[in-house]
């Protein structure tokens, strides 16, 4: 007779770890369960999508003075927002409609209470309530919370959804608010239109080229004095994207790229010159005697790439150094740390001798390699110099010898581009090139007595 196993054996001894342990059965009448909660909630998702029903109450738990009670559950607005806008700019549009119907003074409820009601985490909150701040309209103290600040009647016609009117607010996007670049560069901005009597509505691409297009798009909409953008590597040989600039221009919107140029548009740029960061630092190492050395960066993948690597080149040459292709890394940005330090590693393995210096003017590639070489057991100063980029905005990686770009006096410079001085109009600077620093660490080491040219 056939000998029937039992359908259900709890421990199946093939090696594999399962995440069913009751069976074949339990795990299918666990997957029935899971397919009708989720068609459920999809069904109920579709019936709720496009509105969200706010409690003006929870968003704002009390004013100046200290304290008023939550408003009663009745007291509700509705909000419309688009759903596929990132979650935390969600919240961001939600509260800013609270925000227009509040006093100044008001107290916004806490990070956790915020995030109890919105049912997102913290993180969420702080990144929409991060952008609000930089907008303007809240400021935060440490240890009492945030609060509504003082909104000029312009400000509010903003907030409520009314169109703002021109001279006097410029619209700026940033690849990501999060990387200290790009903070930087924001402080420089408003610091500069400051002193200008303007306003900045700040845009986050959050590094998606496509919403940086469709951010383009929206401002170029809006009735304002001008546009600073920071292209996006995605985008700066992307047709579409070169006509938005070109189209923007062509309605006469004044239009200022910063961090690199977009080959194709007449669009004024105000950037730190690439091509010094990356001469000053093969310079620098070739003047302590390396003659192999080793250039990453993005190369064919952007403008910003790819002048710094004609500095790189040029140093070798003005120095009668030999150029040696093996030794580039090129590769695009995003996500680059990992796969730089790989591509370096790689070479050492292979050929231990086959370079004795490493630049980039890449904070991502910096690192790293910088972690790579760590990791791989190099005594990085004797046996492999390295020269990075920026690496000032980590306090661990400061040590590091580095190029430093003023991001921050390049935001100056993109404001004084899109307002010159009167009476100035026949010698307006269409482009603006800042100078960057080496800064010297302890990545190098001494003068190499083998440095011969080739």
């Amino acid at each position: 007779m056939p000998c029937h196993a039992p359908i259900c054996n709890p421990v199946p001894d093939d090696g594999f770890v399962r995440p069913w342990p009751g069976g074949f059965r339990s795990w299918a009448n666990l997957m029935r369960r899971r397919f009708w909660v989720t068609a459920a909630c999809k069904g109920l998702k579709w019936l709720c999508s496009g509105l969200c029903v706010v409690d003006e109450g929870v968003a704002a738990a009390g004013n100046g003075q200290g304290g008023q009670a939550m408003r009663k559950n009745g007291d509700k607005k509705r909000v419309t927002v688009k759903a596929d806008l990132p979650l935390y700019a969600q919240v961001q549009e939600k509260l800013r409609g609270h925000i227009a119907r509040m006093k100044t003074g008001d107290r916004l409820s806490s990070e956790r209470q915020l995030s109890e009601y919105f049912k997102v985490d913290r993180i969420t909150i702080r990144r929409a309530m991060m952008d609000l701040e930089n907008e303007g309209y809240v400021v935060r103290h440490q240890g009492r919370g945030t609060f509504i600040r003082q909104l000029a009647a312009q400000d509010r016609r903003q907030v409520t959804g009314v169109k703002a009117t021109g001279a006097n607010v410029i619209g700026l996007v940033v690849p990501d608010l999060e990387l200290p670049m790009h903070a930087q560069l924001l402080k420089g901005v408003e610091e500069a239109a400051a002193r200008q009597g303007v306003k900045v509505w700040v845009r986050n691409a959050l590094l998606d080229p496509n919403r940086e297009y469709e951010l383009l798009e929206s401002l170029g909409r809006e009735n304002l004095a001008g546009i600073i953008t920071a292209p996006l590597s995605g985008n700066v040989f992307a047709k579409p994207y070169v006509e938005r600039i070109n189209q923007l221009a062509a309605a006469g919107k004044k239009v200022v790229l910063v961090d690199q140029y977009v080959p194709g548009t007449a669009a004024a740029v105000a950037m730190v010159d690439k091509f010094k960061v990356g001469y000053i630092a093969a310079e620098h190492l070739i003047m302590l005697g390396h003659r192999r050395i080793c250039y990453a960066s993005t190369h064919t993948y952007d403008t910003s790439g790819d002048e710094s690597y004609r500095g790189y080149r040029q140093a070798l040459a003005d120095y009668r150094v030999t150029f040696h292709p093996e030794l580039e890394v090129n590769l695009p940005v995003e996500f680059s740390a990992q796969p730089a330090g790989d591509r370096v590693c790689q070479f050492l393995r292979e050929h231990p001798d086959l370079c004795t210096a490493i630049a980039t003017p890449q904070f991502s590639m910096g690192y790293g390699i910088y972690k790579a070489l760590v990791k791989f057991g190099v005594k990085i100063g004797e046996e492999i110099a390295l020269v990075g980029n920026n690496m000032g905005y980590n306090q661990e990686l400061a040590h590091i010898t580095h190029t430093d770009q003023p991001y921050e006096e390049v935001g100056r410079r993109a404001v004084g581009l899109l307002f010159p001085d009167e009476g100035a109009a026949e010698r307006v600077q269409r482009h603006c090139l800042v100078d960057p620093v080496l800064v010297i660490g302890d990545t190098c080491g001494s003068q190499r007595n083998n440095g011969t040219t080739e």
